[in-house]
């Protein structure tokens, strides 16, 4: 494809914002949300992008999804055709008098839906000062759908305020914790595995409070908790892109074969 004719379409799909005339070109980079289906040998056989790109550019990201190879799954010893949420980035590096395309990262979930929610209680403390919260929170499911365990991974107040109490944040981890403990989700899938560990997000906020809501990002003021029941080797995690009411899974995720970060498109 012709690199300016790239750079052009990138620029007009929302992959960056615009840059001044004769600044120094800069990598550009997209997230990219949607969803995978694989057949009981690891094909995949469908895939929808949430994200909207410019034509040119949905195609050769069609492409190169439909060429991948995934772990056959299994369930009770069988392989099975599977669906997963998928979440990949694409990015644009300057090349050529364009940018080159290349899928920088990618990462596949499943999801439980909750069949039962119970709202928390706002702290009333955090509330008369205006201060809000961003929660990420693990949650240990059983196949049934009951919420047996609750850990706060990580935390951050959010406020207009430059100074505010941090003891407000526990206030807030008890009132996330209260209340999805009477959470439900939706039965598991019948796979011989017990309890599922989910990640979610939960968002306080009042008017007051300073955010701009989205997809979750890595919070830098606190370092994030270990789930406590969890071996060390499964403490690893990846929740970018999580936004407020989902829920995934860190397992039972399907597994790609095809090595695909940092390949070009």
């Amino acid at each position: 494809m012709n690199r300016i004719l790239l750079a052009l379409l990138l620029l007009t799909s929302g992959f960056a914002q615009a840059q001044t005339p004769g600044e120094e070109r800069k990598p550009l980079r997209l997230d990219v949300d949607g969803e995978i289906a694989i057949d009981q040998q690891g094909v995949v056989y469908q895939h929808n992008l949430s994200t909207i790109l410019a034509p040119d550019v949905k195609k050769l990201v069609d492409a190169a999804i439909s060429k991948w190879r995934f772990e056959p799954v299994l369930r009770n010893g069988k392989p099975v055709a599977a669906k997963s949420d998928m979440y990949l980035t694409l990015t644009a590096r300057p090349a050529d008098g364009g940018y080159r395309l290349s899928i920088e990262r990618v990462r596949f979930h499943s999801s439980r839906q909750a069949t039962h929610k119970i709202a928390p209680a706002y702290p009333l403390d955090a509330l008369r000062a205006g201060v809000g919260a961003d929660l990420l929170v693990a949650l240990r499911v059983d196949r049934e759908g009951s919420v047996l365990d609750v850990a706060v991974v990580q935390g951050e107040l959010v406020s207009k305020r430059k100074r505010v109490n941090p003891a407000m944040l526990k206030s807030f981890e008890k009132a996330a914790k209260d209340a999805y403990r009477k959470w439900k989700y939706e039965p598991g899938d019948g796979d011989a595995a017990s309890d599922t560990t989910l990640l979610t997000m939960m968002s306080f906020s009042t008017g007051d409070s300073d955010r701009v809501l989205g997809g979750w990002k890595p919070l830098d003021k606190t370092q994030p908790n270990p789930i406590p029941w969890l071996p060390a080797a499964q403490q690893a995690f990846d929740a970018e892109g999580l936004r407020q009411g989902q829920s995934i899974a860190l397992d039972g995720g399907v597994k790609l074969q095809t090595p695909v970060a940092g390949t070009s498109l």
